[in-house]
């Protein structure tokens, strides 16, 4: 048995910082029942700093995966917030998942198919369950022919964005960006609008537009809804993680649970990863899964982590930064080291460097509006403005 080839008994990390964040990982765990329900009985036993253990689980979104653990095993350890937090949650999740059914509708009777990922569906699709995962807006996916039309039918219906964008950078926007941004009539909900999973400069060629001939029926209660299937969202769940550098446990805990809950063909999954040049990010998505919540790791997966040093040298650093107290403060340099780290071939990285800081983008254009004719100028005025705006900044 190597180092990742995992049964299904749950295997801890080796090393916890505190007990309070061993017992948080056993609760937010879908792996084997027998270490991990003996472990959450044992470490709730103990005599915890509860409060730690709240406002870390609510840091990094598992406040309702904590409930869920201790309700089951512990009962009696459940606090009177704790129980509020989880019935909070639930109430936001239902009242986000309606806000989806009107969202989607809305856009069906002007002709815009979406496509609705994280949020709700992700829930039910990894969790089982609505109220097991903290969520905060909702994502959909559109095709980008669409983007500016489902933009303007969301701004007729109340919904306000803060981007003024001239329509000469229309097309400009869609190339090099991947949302729009808006908020409902009440400043609620935010909606973010994707025709793309990550901006151009991340440089991972991931076309969406494939989702819709593999999305799979996702039960939102007494409503069907077509999400993206559990092998396109857990490429889209890697690519996020990595773009925000995995900041909090529960984006792991959502690899974890999807990964659990899916039957998804490994093989295939690592071919397409290779071919857009995303493997490294696929596999230390994984391996986080693993490592943090005792995951086991399919052959393929085993294999990749196994050929690639770079991937166990990133999932210890992460890991490690998971599981402090507080982690260290984001700066952009920091982020663009990470990203290029966890690219395998050199010529994405050089590609990913180029387009990070040649990018012209709203700041620019609010900065300075050019004609058309005169777009070139952007490049040169970019980086005075960046070293304005960063180069005090950066550690």
């Amino acid at each position: 048995m190597t180092e990742y080839d995992r049964s299904e008994k749950y295997r801890p990390p080796e090393k916890y910082p505190r007990p309070e964040m061993e017992l948080l990982l056993c609760c937010a765990s879908p792996a084997g029942k027998d270490g991990r329900t003996d472990r959450i009985r044992a470490l709730s036993g103990q005599s915890l700093d509860w409060p730690y253990l709240l406002d870390r689980a609510a840091a990094h979104a598992l406040t309702p995966l904590l409930y869920w653990g201790l309700k089951a095993l512990r009962p009696e350890k459940v606090s009177t917030s704790l129980e509020q937090s989880f019935q909070d949650n639930t109430r936001h999740s239902v009242q986000l998942t309606a806000e989806l059914f009107q969202l989607m509708d809305l856009l069906a009777s002007e002709g815009i198919r979406a496509l609705p990922f994280k949020g709700p569906t992700l829930a039910m699709a990894a969790y089982g369950n609505l109220a097991l995962r903290e969520f905060v807006d909702l994502d959909l996916l559109v095709r980008q022919e669409d983007a500016l039309r489902a933009r303007e039918v969301l701004l007729g219906n109340g919904y306000r964005s803060g981007l003024e964008l001239n329509t000469r950078w229309e097309e400009a926007y869609l190339r090099g960006y991947d949302e729009f941004g808006l908020l409902g009539p009440d400043g609620y909900p935010l909606v973010e609008l994707h025709w793309a999973v990550t901006p151009r400069f991340f440089s991972v060629p991931l076309d969406i537009a494939q989702f819709w001939s593999r999305a799979t029926p996702v039960n939102l209660g007494n409503r069907e809804v077509l999400a993206p299937g559990a092998e396109d969202l857990l490429l889209v769940l890697c690519l996020h993680g990595t773009k925000h550098c995995w900041p909090r446990l529960s984006m792991v805990s959502d690899m974890a649970w999807l990964m659990a809950a899916s039957n998804i063909r490994w093989d295939a999954v690592v071919e397409r990863a290779r071919g857009l040049g995303s493997l490294r990010m696929l596999l230390l998505g994984t391996e986080l899964a693993a490592r943090l919540l005792g995951v086991p790791l399919p052959e393929p997966i085993v294999r990749g982590v196994a050929a690639d040093r770079s991937v166990q040298t990133l999932a210890a650093e992460v890991t490690a930064r998971l599981l402090q107290t507080r982690g260290p403060e984001r700066s952009i340099r920091r982020a663009g080291v990470f990203h290029m780290r966890a690219r395998e071939r050199w010529q994405d990285r050089v590609r990913y460097f180029v387009r990070l800081t040649t990018r012209v983008g709203v700041e620019d254009w609010q900065a300075v509006d050019l004609p058309s004719s005169l777009a070139f100028l952007y490049l040169i005025l970019r980086l005075p403005r960046l070293l304005r705006k960063y180069g005090m900044h950066i550690p």
